[in-house]
């Protein structure tokens, strides 16, 4: 009678060991935006505080990202990027002329397509990632949004 109970309890704990042993997925990406333009331009994500103004060959730090259960979007396949439900960015580089981009344009260059985003840093283990990405606004940028705001075709 006393060995099955030290076999119940000694099952018991194997099961609490087990089921606290298995790693959580979780991501932390860090999004860092740098200006190649002559000017200072503003960026912005609808819906979030990112509004920044960021000088002529600056780089700053724009966004945290962090999730549970999840893969990175820079670890799986996904075309583009959701920063919010609606997420949608804009670049102003003066009062006249901006970009905005939304994951439907066509632009080859967005900052929502995952691929114009350069990762500088990354690190893995275990399910769960960490990444420090870039996005350069630079001259297609400005290009990109003299055809939005109807300036060239």
């Amino acid at each position: 009678m006393k060995g099955n109970k030290f076999v119940v309890a000694f099952f018991a704990l194997s099961l609490f060991c087990l089921n606290s042993c298995v790693y959580e997925p979780y991501f932390i990406d860090d999004y860092y935006i740098m200006n190649n333009t002559e000017s200072p331009v503003m960026y912005r994500i609808r819906g979030m505080q990112t509004d920044s103004i960021v000088q002529p060959n600056e780089r700053i730090f724009m966004y945290e990202q962090q999730m549970d259960r999840n893969p990175s979007p820079f670890d799986n396949d996904e075309e583009y990027l959701y920063f919010s439900a609606c997420a949608f960015a804009t670049i102003q580089f003066n009062d006249s002329v901006s970009v905005t981009y939304q994951s439907e344009d066509t632009f080859a260059k967005s900052t929502l397509l995952k691929s114009c985003w350069e990762v500088t840093k990354q690190h893995k283990t275990m399910g769960s990632s960490t990444h420090e990405v870039l996005y350069t606004i630079d001259e297609q940028d400005y290009q990109n949004a003299l055809v939005q705001c109807g300036y060239r075709k």
